[in-house]
């Protein structure tokens, strides 16, 4: 019995070891645009109110901002995101739909907002890719720096989850 359950945990490791290297393959290469980055924030009941602000008045976004954005991941681990030609360079990794990337901030990047670990989710499905990254920290650091009002600060603690959603597909 022991030998069966020793051999079945294996082959479940070994089938999800496999599934991970093959994600990370399909992973690597260049994707474009395939409209513009959403904002996905869950707050409960006031989830849409403050999903609408954040949208409005912190982070908006042009019809055309995804024009000609893309991203590219590397066999190396390295790669960048670029909109509007404003190149974000950065290491990554991956584990199952886990995306971490590590940025390396130019002297005119967003220093002090964006943090240098930043972490998400990825899905990639046929020639699609959307990469969902966690934008908490990016509203704490500025509500701490004076950039959100303070009457609407006591609402980043309400915020469950908030999300970036870049959509691409393959080139």
């Amino acid at each position: 019995m022991k030998k069966r359950v020793l051999f079945l945990s294996l082959v479940v490791l070994s089938v999800m070891f496999a599934g991970c290297k093959k994600g990370e393959k399909a992973l690597i290469g260049t994707w474009i645009s395939d409209g513009n980055p959403d904002i996905k924030i869950e707050a409960g009941t006031l989830g849409p109110m403050i999903e609408m602000f954040v949208k409005e008045y912190i982070f908006s976004f042009d019809d055309d901002f995804a024009e000609g954005g893309k991203a590219v991941f590397n066999k190396d681990k390295t790669g960048y995101i670029s909109f509007e030609d404003d190149p974000l360079h950065f290491t990554y990794s991956t584990s199952g739909d886990k995306l971490t990337l590590n940025l390396q901030m130019s002297e005119n990047g967003e220093e002090g907002v964006v943090p240098t670990i930043w972490e998400g989710t990825l899905k990639i499905s046929g020639k699609k890719l959307t990469i969902a990254m966690d934008i908490m920290p990016i509203l704490k650091n500025l509500e701490k720096m004076g950039e959100i009002p303070a009457e609407y600060s006591s609402y980043l603690n309400m915020i469950t989850s908030a999300q970036f959603v870049f959509p691409f597909k393959r080139s």
